[in-house]
């Protein structure tokens, strides 16, 4: 399949569209673009994941010589998925963290990673690879608690992927 280039919305929408097609509980109310991986507004139900643009760069070695015609962005992705928690009896998260029906790891972390990494799928366009590389996880930040105006706790982490691409300009 060739590489096309592409607009970074097209690379949120696939991701979000793969993420939703592969994960059950992830539709167009749970599973959606926004501006940062914490949302201001949280949708109803016990789950949600955040896809949002992470940072970027422009290497200096692709723009030189080739100009608009080559202008690549090593840019990143983020996806954060949130869970509804309760502190268990100890008073310590660890249910939230790693019950396998409802654990932050097991239920969230494991299925976007499998979604996204598993059977080499790439994020593309009217049949065309968006993609430089491979998506590929470049990093994940340690789970922090959210606690909503209505009293909702949920448990969330936020997975940066590498999505480096041409733009179309």
């Amino acid at each position: 399949m060739a590489t096309a280039d592409t607009t970074q919305d097209r690379i949120l929408e696939s991701i979000r569209d793969r993420l939703r097609d592969r994960i059950d509980e992830y539709n167009e109310a749970t599973c959606f673009v926004s501006d940062s991986p914490n949302p201001l507004l949280i949708p109803p139900g016990d789950e949600f994941c955040v896809v949002s643009l992470g940072a970027g760069i422009f290497p200096a070695e692709f723009f030189v010589g080739g100009g608009a015609n080559q202008l690549m962005e090593d840019a990143t992705v983020v996806v954060s998925p949130y869970v509804q928690y309760a502190i268990d009896e100890s008073g310590r998260l660890e249910e939230a963290i790693l019950d396998h029906n409802r654990g932050i790891l097991t239920r969230a972390k494991l299925r976007i990673l499998r979604a996204l990494i598993r059977d080499d799928w790439e994020p593309e366009y009217h049949g065309s690879e968006l993609l430089r590389d491979m998506i590929r996880p470049t990093q994940s930040s340690a789970p922090e608690l959210l606690l909503t105006q209505g009293g909702l706790k949920f448990v969330s982490l936020s997975i940066t992927f590498a999505t480096p691409f041409d733009w179309e300009l």
